[in-house]
């Protein structure tokens, strides 16, 4: 383990973080700063040259028709077997007319999110640290159970890090959930 000194939350209280793990999972209390640490390894992650791919916990559909329609050629080429491991899984059929729903709120707003990640994640330019805020927002049990395992899969998922509530995300990745409580030493120093 390669803990860093990452910064101080609240101007604060230290902030360390292994670096190396290629998925974390902070969960934790509201307000113990688990947003507040996302925000500043994103800033850390960046500022070592890393492409960043940042979520927020109030993040909104933000694909543009372009980006869809590329979506829809990329979609039908390489990336065809991850979308449709996708598909098996949760037992629902995601299809490029699906994103197009978006634009009229057709879609529930647990899969605008799960297309938010995939296509932002598909167009990346390269492979990506990837930080979603409240991964579990908006999703059903059993896909929150298996998100974390499967958008990690993606070739252009360099590292996952993200914040959860619900015991079921991390179900499947026990060594890799850390209290917020263990990463920020309110007693300080570091």
């Amino acid at each position: 383990m390669t803990k860093k000194f990452i910064g101080n939350i609240f101007d604060k209280y230290p902030l360390t973080f292994d670096t190396e793990n290629e998925i974390s999972i902070i969960h934790g209390f509201n307000g113990t700063g688990k947003t507040k640490s996302l925000e500043m390894l994103k800033d850390y992650f960046e500022k070592q040259g890393e492409n960043v791919i940042y979520f927020p916990s109030d993040r909104k559909f933000n694909l543009t028709k372009e980006q869809v329609e590329s979506l829809e050629v990329m979609w039908s080429l390489a990336d065809k077997d991850f979308f449709e491991m996708f598909n098996i899984r949760y037992d629902f059929k995601i299809q490029p007319w699906d994103i197009e729903d978006a634009y009229d709120k057709r879609i529930t707003s647990g899969m605008l999110n799960i297309i938010s990640f995939i296509g932002t994640i598909m167009l990346a330019e390269k492979p990506s640290v990837v930080i979603i805020d409240s991964i579990e927002t908006s999703l059903h049990p059993i896909i929150a159970k298996e998100i974390v395992g499967d958008l990690f899969q993606h070739k252009k998922v360099k590292k996952l890090i993200v914040t959860a509530y619900r015991p079921e995300v991390w179900q499947k990745h026990l060594d890799k959930v850390h209290d917020i409580k263990n990463l920020v030493n309110i007693r300080g120093g570091h």
